[in-house]
């Protein structure tokens, strides 16, 4: 394992002294905050946040970590709320949100039962980064609602399977039940294949 603590040990006596330039505080903080999240020292990091925000220090990099901190305290509030800040800096700079940030908005809604705000950020994870697992999860939530139809319940497993999220022997075999009572053997015939392989 990768020994964070060593190099930290440094940047924590900068950070403790009070003879530390206000010029160079911003830099150490920023590395302190930094190494001291490798380390998983939670609420040193939100310590350290808290004084690069007093010195108008964070960034869409630092606000992410603060962010991180706070969802591994529990404390969803501002966990969501230093994500879409680190999100918004980002756009600003003109990058893509960081996928972490966005994850912790994520969890967060979920976790206040904010299911329609979580979905509305699961479809920004899902566009901005198309991975099979965010299809997955999304053609999941999709497939959840209640009074769905047939035909469109086929469809967005002809979405999941093109996007890569299909994981389970269900996924397949699922769809390929609907398209036989829907009167498509074929392709269920593709689907059965595909969920016994």
């Amino acid at each position: 394992p990768k020994d964070y603590a060593t190099p930290t040990t440094p940047y924590q006596a900068n950070e403790a002294s009070r003879v530390l330039p206000d010029a160079d505080k911003k830099a150490v903080f920023h590395t302190a905050m930094l190494l001291t999240s490798m380390n998983k020292d939670w609420q040193k990091v939100v310590t350290y946040g808290k004084q690069l925000e007093a010195i108008n220090g964070l960034d869409d990099q630092t606000d992410g970590v603060l962010a991180l901190a706070y969802y591994n305290l529990k404390d969803m509030a501002n966990a969501k709320a230093y994500a879409q800040k680190s999100g918004d800096a980002a756009k600003a700079a003109g990058k893509q949100p960081p996928q972490t940030s966005l994850e912790i908005v994520m969890g967060a809604e979920a976790s206040s039962h904010d299911q329609a705000g979580a979905v509305a950020t699961l479809e920004q994870i899902v566009v901005q980064y198309n991975r099979p697992d965010d299809w997955r999860q999304l053609t999941n939530v999709g497939l959840g609602v209640k009074g769905i139809k047939y035909i469109d319940a086929l469809d967005i497993y002809r979405l999941k399977d093109m996007a890569g999220g299909m994981a389970e022997p269900d996924d397949y075999i699922t769809p390929a039940e609907i398209d036989i009572q829907l009167g498509y053997p074929t392709e269920a015939i593709k689907f059965y294949e595909a969920g016994v392989s």
